[in-house]
């Protein structure tokens, strides 16, 4: 309903008039006469030649002047005053985010005299130290792109590199990895995304919203620094696209891009397998339309010159056939005969009878079921019917099992879909001289399917995905007067991620008790997992992996920003503010194991493993098995972000321009609508501390609001102020040189916030029939496992007694906001034929990074005690703490009494800002606009990135804590995202024969030769840092999951003559570390300084045929190749340090794509 009212209410407004120029690109400059002395009240006029639209001002008395914002495209200016020549400069092309400088000269004379100048290639920048890149039309229209996502063109820009999935702006199917990009050495999902001028990107993992299809975009800018106050809650990157606008004329294409099997190389992994496989069934199908011009409506309104719109459909259908090879029950064995199972060599597998079990002697012994009878290994007693229904939901064997075992006996490539719908409107009014609106509405939605491989809704697979994006923005200019300019936009940015099943075995269906799923679980089917022998395995699990998920994340926003001309001074002042609403539910899912969590089943002879017996089928039919059910209900929360800022851009002289500003946020904590988050008290005495008076009892649950405090989860930070400075100084007409400072703070509240809700919302419990490993437990029933029911959640008012003697997890109280401080210089030259070469030095420093933090790890200085951690001790907490934690008993380890909050297992904080990082780099940046059939974009990295803490979301990468609390700096190290060279290479060549060409360009043969294009993107990455790893023997407590063996001092880890990359080849020296002593934390870096990963480089190219069918229509035939050579790189060695193939390229994987090729034809008009 709220997509409904916004909708209409920019319909409205657009119905009313519509929008104008975009606030994409603004042009200010000087006008002067032959001797630069200046001219004030001369007037000046820019027109779009496309629109006929135009904009115009006077200069002041220095000679100033500045015009409202406008679209990307090309534009003429006209310069008159009294007493002189008007002067035109045509051919003006205005990019996205660019901010031209003109210096207009009139001639003493007439004003009826007229001089016309021709603009020359795109500029120098001269006004500003903005870092980034420019992706012209060109690049955006006709660069080769897998699967078409435009923001795969991020990548492109010196300086950006991929998260660590490698999906960032790959994937169609996934929103939260549409913005793991990392920008100069910066966490990823740290970078603000507008679409004309808009943000995108939501709280949510701080992903995108709506994602426009590439025939809407008209440019796109990366700006790896942007110095500008007005840009905000960033790590100091923004990615901006700049939407396509309507014309005078009617224009538009309908296309289509087509992929398969057939077209594609066989990958690696396939070919040198045991049994080579065949490419699985693949289809693609990426279809669309597009339509610009002015709104015409005969007879009634006639837009030209003022209303323009443009229109784009988009949309995919996308087929991939799977490959699944797994274990079912046979049909014998849904019956309870087990007569028939055997292992790979044909030995029996024997079933024991539970309730035989002998506990006497050392182990324990049970006597096989029906022994020496013909029912041998055959349930003879009735089934439990719950059983029967969970064996049931499988389906039947479909080839023989490995040896006449069952294992691996169902095979199944049944295949998944991805179809999605993209449409992306804009329009363009102007009302007058001197206002203007625009609107533009991007809204797509994504159906995911998955692989059903059970053929019955059931398989191990998510559940089907609804992911809907959208982006919705209403953007006016005031021209209020000459030197005074008001440009404000309100945007809603949404999106969604609806899971849902479509089959459902409800717990009650299965003949489950109505109180054992509790809440919407009772509307969702049981994950089920059952165990097998230990010669065969277990079989296959059931159920959806995520049977059911409603997160939804928005962000509204109002921006408003007024410019000011005065003297040599352009003063830009504004604020910004949006609101984040949040809905996380991702209820819990019942599940049901059967066998589960012994290693050898309560089926089985003795202790001792015997291979060849008990099985978790018949577990279950004989009523026995584990069920684990709880309750987590939806969480709605809402943060606010509000800035200002202030920035002048003061021009020095004619050569020298200095921007500085200061920009203040203010991100509030969430605040949850039923007050359902908690955070971490760290201080507030225990409720236990008078019942254990031996032990010192701090910290616990913290619920927001209660005892009147603040309801938002954390006190936000009120100092974040952001000083930014930036210098472009001409040296001569073909060379500027840029240098800038600037702090940005993090999105603050971005980041994951499903741990943030604790048992004074939510339960969880267990029950097991093999609790003790030996006999079944007493009384149970598998269809009521819960007797007295679930335990009910404290709720607040419980505070800190929530979960005492569980783990517990949540933000402090106190927000840390991370920031970056950056800093850049750069000299950029223009050389002969057009080109432009900028070379740059970048640097930042992160500040406050977050990271989990365990504040339960036993202090280090505790580790000198030794094994005198491990001795059982009385536990004064006994009967005191949660009944059924593991640490409610009457003994407990020495080292839990010693730990800083004993009353938890893990206490463990969320999102603390004590990382810190560097990055330095050398970067290199070549650029040639289209131009005589030429675009090239050339990018080289030189860079090293140090830090001492991973990513800040888990979809972006590495996430990880702290492997030792009490020391942040000992993980100090080559960051996880460090890779020293990158490159990128994209070109696109149009053969310089046929009509409009320099060769071959008369008479038929110009239509055979001509319309022929070449483009190639070209990328190189060095391989990231390796990290090596060692079982945790420290036994601290510690939540890191980067335990370190020590290294060997004096000894290399890099191998003789460099990694070998074959199989079993060594790929570092294993001598170079050692085992790490118990107690102790392994002294090898969180990553390899002198060992990477294997490189990467991969060339795309394409074909291009165009051929004019009329004046009006194109056709255009395309033939796309990604990873052209089909080359291969290999995944890394083998980083365990206790694997025995450590330091070798164990087996030889291929982690990156084969050849792919797509076909595509255009007709455009």
């Amino acid at each position: 309903m709220r997509y409904i009212r916004f909708t209409g209410y920019l319909l409205a407004l657009i119905g009313l008039s519509s929008p104008l120029l975009a606030q994409n690109a603004s042009v200010s400059g000087q006008v002067v006469d032959p001797q630069h002395a200046v001219i004030s009240d001369a007037t000046v006029t820019l027109m779009n030649t496309e629109t006929q639209v135009q904009a115009r001002t006077k200069t002041n008395t220095k000679g100033n002047f500045i015009l409202p914002p406008v679209v990307p495209g090309h534009y003429e200016v006209k310069a008159i005053a009294q007493g002189f020549t008007s002067t035109i400069l045509k051919g003006v092309t205005l990019e996205l985010g660019e901010s031209k400088v003109l210096t207009l000269e009139l001639k003493v004379g007439a004003v009826q005299q007229t001089v016309e100048v021709t603009s020359t290639p795109p500029e120098l920048n001269t006004s500003s130290a903005d870092r980034g890149l420019l992706i012209e039309p060109t690049f955006v229209q006709s660069i080769p792109l897998n699967i078409r996502n435009p923001l795969q063109l991020i990548d492109f820009a010196a300086g950006v590199t991929k998260g660590d999935d490698g999906l960032s702006g790959q994937d169609s199917t996934s929103e939260s990895r549409t913005n793991t990009f990392r920008i100069n050495g910066a966490k990823s999902a740290t970078t603000d995304v507008l679409i004309d001028g808009a943000t995108n990107t939501t709280a949510y993992y701080n992903q995108d919203a709506g994602i426009p299809g590439v025939e809407s975009v008209q440019e796109f800018r990366v700006y790896t620094d942007a110095y500008a106050p007005e840009f905000g809650r960033t790590s100091g990157g923004l990615v901006s696209y700049a939407l396509r606008s309507g014309t005078n004329r009617l224009h538009g294409s309908v296309f289509e891009f087509f992929r398969n099997e057939d077209l594609d190389a066989n990958g690696y992994n396939a070919n040198n397998s045991a049994t080579p496989t065949p490419r699985g069934h693949f289809s693609r199908n990426q279809y669309g339309a597009t339509l610009g011009g002015p709104v015409v409506i005969p007879k009634l309104y006639d837009g030209r010159d003022k209303t323009f719109f443009f229109v784009s459909y988009e949309g995919l259908r996308d087929t991939s056939a799977g490959s699944f090879l797994g274990t079912v029950p046979t049909a014998l064995e849904r019956t309870g005969d087990f007569s028939q199972t055997k292992d790979a060599n044909g030995n029996q597998i024997d079933i024991y009878d539970p309730s035989t079990t002998n506990t006497a002697g050392p182990g324990y012994s049970r006597t096989k079921l029906n022994a020496n009878t013909p029912n041998a290994n055959k349930i003879t007693t009735p089934l439990n019917p719950i059983g029967v229904a969970i064996v049931n939901l499988y389906p039947l064997p479909n080839r023989p099992g490995t040896g006449g075992s069952d294992l691996d006996n169902f095979f199944s490539n049944a295949p998944g879909t991805d179809d999605n719908n993209s449409f992306d409107i804009r329009i363009d009014h102007k009302f007058s001289e001197h206002q203007s609106i625009f609107g533009h509405i991007t809204d797509f939605t994504n159906h995911i399917n998955y692989n059903d491989y059970f053929g019955n809704g059931l398989s191990p697979e998510d559940a089907n995905d609804r992911i809907p994006g959208k982006n919705i923005t209403v953007d006016h200019t005031w021209i209020i007067k000459q030197n005074l300019i008001f440009e404000h936009h309100f945007s809603w940015a949404h999106s969604e991620s609806n899971r849902a099943e479509t089959v459902l075995k409800s717990p009650a269906s299965l003949g489950f008790n109505g109180s054992v799923a509790p809440g919407i679980t009772a509307n969702l089917t049981p994950s089920i997992s059952i165990s097998g022998p230990g010669a065969v395995g277990g079989y296959s699990s059931l159920g959806n992996d995520y049977p059911f998920e409603a997160n939804f994340s928005s962000v509204y926003q109002y921006a408003a920003a007024m410019t000011w001309v005065k003297g040599n001074h352009t003063v830009k002042f504004g604020l910004d503010w949006r609101r984040y609403p949040t809905q996380l539910w991702d209820p819990e899912q019942m599940s049901v194991s059967g066998g589960a969590g012994l290693t050898d089943g309560f089926t089985k002879g003795t202790t001792t493993a015997l291979t060849d017996s008990g099985n978790g089928v018949a577990e279950l039919l004989l009523g026995y098995g584990s069920v684990s059910s709880g309750y987590e209900p939806e969480t709605q929360s809402v943060h606010d972000y509000r800035a200002v800022y202030v920035q002048d851009a003061f021009q020095v002289n004619p050569r020298l321009t200095v921007t500085y500003g200061l920009r203040y946020s203010y991100e509030t904590g969430d605040v949850e609508k039923n007050n359902l988050l908690n955070y971490l008290n760290t201080t507030a005495v225990s409720p236990l501390q008078a019942q254990v008076p031996s032990l010192k009892l701090t910290g616990g649950v913290g619920i927001p609001g209660l005892g009147g405090t603040s309801r938002q989860l954390q006190n936000p930070e009120k100092t974040s102020f952001d000083p930014r400075i930036g210098v472009a100084y001409r040296l001569n007409d073909k060379t500027v040189m840029h240098a800038g400072f600037g702090i940005f703070r993090h999105p603050a509240a971005a980041w994951q916030q499903f741990p943030n809700a604790d048992g004074g919302i939510r339960t969880s419990t267990s029950v097991d029939t093999e609790a003790d490993k030996e006999t079944p437990l007493p009384g149970f029933q598998l269809g009521n496992p819960f007797p007295l029911g679930l335990p009910a959640p404290a709720g607040n008012a419980a505070g800190l007694g929530i979960d005492v003697g569980d783990s517990v997890e949540g933000p402090l109280r106190h927000q840390n906001v991370p920031y970056q401080e950056n800093w850049s210089f750069d000299i950029q030259r223009t050389l002969p034929g057009d080109f432009v070469v900028t070379a740059a030095y970048v640097g930042n420093e992160g500040v406050h990074l977050l990271v989990n933090e365990q504040l339960n790890q036993l202090p280090d200085a505790d580790l000198a005690l030794g094994s005198k951690l491990l001795t059982l001790v009385p536990n004064p907490l006994y009967g005191l703490i949660d009944p059924v934690s593991s640490i409610n008993t009457p003994t407990v380890q020495n080292m839990q009494l010693l730990r800083p909050h004993p009353q938890y297992q893990n206490f463990e904080a969320t999102g603390v800002g004590v990382g810190h990082s560097t990055y330095h780099a050398g970067q290199l940046t070549v650029e040639h606009r289209l131009r005589h059939g030429l675009a090239v974009v050339f990018a080289y990295t030189y860079s090293k990135a140090i830090d001492n803490v991973g990513e800040m979301t888990s979809v972006a990468g590495t996430m990880g804590a702290l492997t030792d609390t009490y020391c942040p700096r000992c993980d100090r190290s080559r960051s996880d995202q460090n890779e020293t060279h990158v490159l990128r290479w994209s070109t696109r060549y149009e053969l310089p024969f046929g009509s409009g060409k320099a060769f071959l360009n008369q008479g038929f043969v110009k239509h055979i030769v001509g319309g022929w294009a070449l483009s190639a993107i070209y990328q190189i990455d060095t391989g990231r840092p390796l990290a090596v790893s060692y079982t945790d023997v420290a036994n601290t407590g510690s939540s890191s999951t980067l335990s370190r063996p020590n290294i060997v001092p004096g000894v290399s880890d890099k191998a003789p003559g460099g990694p070998q990359i074959k199989l079993k080849g060594i790929y570092f020296n294993k001598a170079a570390f050692a085992a790490t002593p118990t107690y102790s934390f392994g002294t090898a870096n969180r990553y390899l300084s002198d060992v990477n990963s294997p490189t990467a480089w991969d060339l795309d190219s394409m074909l291009e045929k165009s051929t004019q069918l009329s004046n009006r229509f194109t056709l255009s035939f395309r033939a796309e190749m990604f990873n052209a050579l089909n080359n291969v790189t290999f995944s890394g060695p083998t980083t365990s340090f206790t694997s025995s193939t450590f330091g070798q390229e164990a087996t030889l994987s291929q982690s990156n794509t084969p050849r792919n090729v797509q076909l595509s034809m255009r007709l455009a008009f």
